[in-house]
């Protein structure tokens, strides 16, 4: 986000001939943004956690419902978040946004079991530069790039404003939006430049016990003015959720199972799940063949033939499902969930630290559903999935569901446990729709995790903490 236009301002040189001798030093009409060069890959995104502030969720870019809006619905709580354990906040004053980058270390086990090398080649970001009000770029000045901890390496450290030629974006905003009541500052008629790419790398069997900054730096008169900045968040706990993946027959025409698309461990592990440090690993496989069993049980049968009849007595078609399979599976499964002694438990049950995946050919016009329990008068989500047949071969429904199963809300839901609101299908959140509410299509490859959720999921009970660093 850019910040608002700054004034000339004095500084203080202290020389032995003139030691209060003051300069007035004009400041840049510019901040720089790290962004991900990944954003539309649809093979790439994912690859580790990044939680940017997105042009459409701050200004009014998107149309919805016939005027241009913002996606964020409460643009100044969100704003505020991305400076939450951030110190010093001198930026945050012109309006700056900061990203968050999350990462693997790359350590032997003998320094940290919960390491990867995931990330050991470092991540590739992209630099974009907001100029103020499309004032233009002085491209004789160079930025200066440093990590505020030695444990990271930033490359190249250096960048002359001239590698941004020939980049230079404008855009308009709607001059009739609501930004300025909200109090956000804002900038009409952005212009950005673009250069990739900014490496940033952990140093091999280092670990961040406290979160780190990338500072981007430009020399003003022998001043070192900040103008752009990077959060690299500490990874010196990693965490572990196991699945167990059943497939389930129901369709007597069909001899084959519904299996999900390609190797499902690699994308929950290297596309999703380890944008918040959460090894997603599958440790279980199944089938569970319905059909063979309507043959010997009277109750299996008669829960197909109301599902072929649609005749869900007196629930919804969702509840229908839900209820069906787990009470199904709990009595006919195998590689049922047991508690820490080995005693076999409800798949809801809280000493499961199991999430179970069911997919199906069930086909009820949903793509998939999680469990929940609402007994108490409390919501709270449970520790199973179901995954329909118009969803089998996307991995991001399954990325979705369980994400429902590790806490999360969609980014839409007006609810208390949802710390900010967006409109429905503008994002590339997972936990977003692949529609919009008028029935057309989400634009965006839903593949990101916000830095909130990274923490929700981290605390669910199907979560756990793996490892721990307990080195400085």
């Amino acid at each position: 986000m850019s910040a608002t236009s700054r004034e000339p301002v004095s500084s203080a040189i202290t020389g032995t001939n003139n030691p209060t001798r003051h300069v007035n030093i004009s400041l840049p009409n510019f901040t720089v943004h790290f962004r991900s060069p990944d954003i539309n890959n649809q093979d790439k995104l994912g690859r580790y956690g990044f939680d940017y502030p997105r042009d459409e969720d701050f200004y009014p870019i998107e149309k919805i419902n016939g005027q241009y809006q913002t996606v964020a619905k409460n643009v100044v709580a969100l704003q505020d978040s991305y400076w939450q354990e951030v110190t010093g906040n001198y930026l945050k004053e012109f309006g700056y946004i900061p990203a968050w980058l999350y990462m693997f270390p790359n350590t032997t086990n003998d320094i940290f079991a919960g390491g990867s090398n995931m990330h050991a080649e470092g991540i590739a970001l992209n630099l974009q530069i907001h100029e103020n009000y499309n004032q233009g770029l002085d491209y004789n000045t160079t930025l200066l790039l440093s990590a505020s901890d030695d444990k990271i390496v930033v490359s190249p450290t250096v960048i002359p404003v001239s590698d941004f030629q020939g980049t230079r974006k404008v855009f308009d905003i709607d001059k009739r939006s609501n930004m300025k009541k909200q109090r956000v500052q804002h900038t009409l008629n952005p212009a950005y430049a673009q250069k990739t790419k900014v490496v940033i790398k952990l140093k091999p069997n280092t670990v961040l016990t406290k979160h780190a900054r990338i500072n981007i730096h430009v020399d003003v008169k022998g001043q070192k003015i900040l103008v752009g900045m990077l959060m690299v968040h500490k990874n010196n706990i990693t965490y572990k959720s196991e699945l167990v993946l059943v497939k389930v027959r129901s369709n007597a025409n069909s001899p084959i199972f519904p299996s999900p698309s390609g190797d499902v461990e690699y994308y929950l592990k290297r596309r999703f799940f380890n944008q918040a440090l959460i090894r997603a690993e599958v440790v279980l496989e199944t089938k569970f063949d319905l059909v063979e069993l309507s043959k010997t049980h009277q109750e299996v049968r008669s829960f197909l033939g109301q599902y072929d009849e649609k005749n869900y007595v007196g629930m919804s078609a969702t509840d229908f499902i839900l209820n069906g399979i787990k009470n199904l599976y709990e009595k006919y499964g195998d590689k049922q969930p047991k508690d820490d002694r080995g005693k076999v438990i409800k798949l809801d049950d809280s000493n499961n630290k199991r999430t179970f995946v069911f997919i199906t050919d069930f086909d009820i016009g949903y793509n998939g559903l999680a469990s929940y329990d609402n007994s108490s008068g409390k919501f709270k989500f449970g520790n199973y999935i179901i995954i329909f047949k118009p969803a089998k071969k996307r991995n991001d429904t399954l990325a979705h569901e369980l994400g429902h199963s590790f806490g999360l809300f969609h980014v839409f839901e007006s609810i208390d446990a949802n710390k900010f609101q967006f409109h429905q299908g503008y994002s590339n959140k997972v936990m977003d729709y692949l529609q919009r509410k008028d029935g057309s299509e989400n634009k965006y490859i839903r593949r990101l995790f916000m830095r909130h959720e990274w923490y929700i999921m981290q605390k669910d009970q199907s979560v756990v903490k793996a490892f721990y660093y307990k080195g400085n």
